[in-house]
């Protein structure tokens, strides 16, 4: 039978059908569909400024899981070449020599907290030559999260802008054609922090060792058994007679400033007998953390170079749930935050970093009623004598205006120095005379050398204090 000719309106329904066909497949039904990706983002935000009224349920995929998905290799690879953000970008650095991840952070205009959370693979803060590192264009924390669906249960970013990673437009519903993601990259910018916390104000209860350790002892016991560091070490020694912490912390090679930014438990500078005391290994200070990101603030809180930081060995912590609840930090040659010291001992240490010593030397008399060397009988000694060789050079103990040199009654050649503050001192029995009246002079400043003029029985240094026209203890002021 032969078949007859197709009306032409009836040839083109084929070609209409798979129009409609196409439509029915690639656009989603409903008016808010379109706009999918963006109204999930609009839920981040919401969800974000009400974190109370959303779900508490964990989210993120750990950065431990994280590492089954990828080698370190391909992890760069990743978010360098396999994914965008619309205002976001990562690029590589190697490790050269004298970097250091705080320089890198700053140069960068990023901070350490940002480098440590892109760095998954980061398994210390020591900067390794060779070594590659992700460096993004933003401050912020990389999380990953293992589905679209998931965006709405984020509650641990108030206030703070959430960034998606770019995805294909609407792969919610369409993800079979290309391939469901295995997971979601998300990226939180931090939120600029306006009112810094000074440096010495009293540190917060969590890194408050004296809250965190009831006792000295059980300080002692967690720092010497169960902190351990690259290149410093810590040992417990007893305090016999005759000792005192100067004389100790000659004998181990550090400084009186050493001890005090280590044994944080110290009320005073008095040794006492079979006290158990922490020697560590170098000079420095003791300084403890709860968040790593604390770290970035250290070299300037000190004023130090980042590689004097040392910070104790850590097991990879990078889940929240993994970190130490304090992060033990010994800032090398530099002196302790009397943030960090016990009420008394500040007010001390205070007060103490006014003056320097004149010199070095042996304390052969101190301040107070004594048996007169010359004459035989009782009198009060109103300064501390410093034994020393004949010449040695004196320095000025605080800066000042020098208002008197040439000899003194019973002092022999002299110089006074008038300073801030109320403050004035004498320095007697000298054997020269190096300065001169009406100069100022800094800390330090050699103004003459130690000699036995006057009433002296052998070369020293005779120094006095005085406090708004009142004779103080020199010891209370020198170290």
């Amino acid at each position: 039978m032969k078949i007859k000719n197709i009306p032409a309106p009836l040839k083109i329904i084929p070609f209409y059908f798979f129009i409609l066909l196409a439509l029915i497949i690639f656009i989603p039904f409903g008016n808010n569909s379109g706009n999918k990706h963006k109204e999930i983002k609009s839920s981040l935000h919401q969800i974000s400024l009400n974190p109370n009224k959303s779900s508490s349920k964990k989210i993120y995929l750990s950065k431990e899981k994280l590492k089954f998905y990828f080698t370190a290799e391909e992890y760069l690879d990743y978010l360098t070449n396999q994914i965008s953000f619309k205002n976001l970008n990562f690029k590589i650095k190697t490790i050269e020599k004298g970097d250091n991840f705080w320089q890198i952070a700053k140069d960068n205009k990023i901070d350490l907290k940002t480098l440590t959370s892109v760095n998954i693979f980061l398994e210390s803060l020591t900067a390794k030559i060779g070594q590659k590192i992700i460096i993004p264009s933003l401050k912020g924390v990389i999380n990953f999260v293992p589905e679209i669906a998931s965006l709405k249960l984020l509650t641990k970013t108030a206030q703070q802008e959430i960034m998606v990673e770019t995805l294909p437009r609407y792969y919610e519903y369409y993800s079979f054609l290309w391939g469901k993601k295995k997971f979601i990259t998300i990226f939180t910018k931090n939120k600029e922090k306006t009112n810094p916390t000074p440096y010495n104000e009293p540190i917060s209860e969590e890194n408050n060792i004296r809250k965190i350790f009831p006792t000295e002892k059980e300080f002692r016991d967690y720092l010497t058994q169960e902190v351990t560091f690259e290149d410093l070490s810590f040992k417990i020694i007893t305090i016999k007679r005759g000792d005192n912490f100067w004389k100790i912390a000659k004998k181990y090679k550090i400084n009186i400033n050493s001890l005090i930014g280590t044994n944080l438990y110290w009320e005073s500078l008095l040794a006492r007998i079979n006290q158990k005391i922490i020697v560590p290994s170098k000079k420095g200070s003791l300084h403890f953390i709860s968040k790593i990101e604390e770290i970035e603030s250290l070299p300037e809180i000190y004023d130090t170079d980042p590689e004097n930081i040392l910070i104790e060995k850590l097991p990879e912590y990078h889940s929240k749930d993994d970190q130490k609840k304090i992060i033990a930090v010994f800032i090398k040659n530099e002196k302790p935050l009397t943030a960090n010291m016990t009420a008394q001992l500040a007010k001390q240490f205070t007060q103490r970093e006014l003056f320097r010593s004149p010199l070095g030397g042996r304390l052969s008399s101190f301040f107070g009623n004594r048996k007169h060397p010359i004459f035989k009988r009782q009198k009060f000694h109103n300064g501390i004598d410093i034994a020393a060789k004949y010449g040695t050079l004196v320095g000025a103990a605080r800066g000042g205006k020098v208002i008197f040199t040439g000899w003194k009654r019973g002092y022999g050649k002299s110089i006074v120095i008038v300073h801030d503050q109320g403050y004035k001192t004498l320095y007697g029995h000298l054997s020269k005379i190096l300065t001169r009246k009406g100069r100022r002079v800094k800390p330090g400043t050699l103004i003459g050398r130690v000699g036995s003029t006057g009433l002296s029985t052998g070369p020293h240094l005779h120094f006095t204090i005085w406090k708004n026209k009142k004779l103080i203890n020199p010891m209370d002021v020198l170290w």
